[in-house]
């Protein structure tokens, strides 16, 4: 893809995720710099940040609206597992909306345990450019279901 065409298929579809942000708030849970950084500059009002599951579990939320939460499963404190059960039991799980960040090269046992938790959508860190990641999130806000086609 050309840089003029992937930039502006990326601000289409940050247009897109800004229209549709009406009640929700966008979290971010990974101990990788680079996820954090790059869904920071991606993602329109992002203002929560967080490098594990126990700061992520103290971060002060919205008591109201709907959460989405983009994470991945490395971290030291405890993986997506226990973020996704931990956050479902503290705010709702009708509130509670989890886009994963896998690696591709995730153990198929942990893949099949994260998907019996029912995660609203999975995404293969590796292969997330090209607004991949940016899709993900859009189709999670619509209340539909993303599944990266390399996982």
């Amino acid at each position: 893809m050309e840089p003029d065409d992937l930039r502006d298929q990326v601000q289409m579809l940050q247009q897109t995720i800004a229209r549709l942000l009406d009640g929700w708030t966008l979290v971010v849970c990974s101990s990788h710099p680079r996820v954090r950084d790059t869904a920071a500059l991606l993602l329109p009002d992002l203002h929560i940040s967080a490098e594990s599951t126990a700061e992520c579990l103290a971060l002060a939320l919205p008591s109201e609206g709907r959460l989405l939460v983009l994470c991945d499963d490395d971290g030291s404190d405890g993986g997506a597992v226990e973020l996704i059960e931990l956050m479902r039991q503290r705010h709702g799980a009708e509130r509670c909306r989890f886009l994963l960040c896998l690696d591709a090269e995730i153990a198929a046992a942990r893949l099949v345990r994260l998907w019996q938790l029912r995660p609203d959508g999975i995404s293969c860190r590796e292969h997330c450019g090209s607004g991949r990641l940016l899709q993900g999130v859009a189709v999670l806000l619509r209340n539909g279901r993303y599944e990266d086609p390399d996982l």
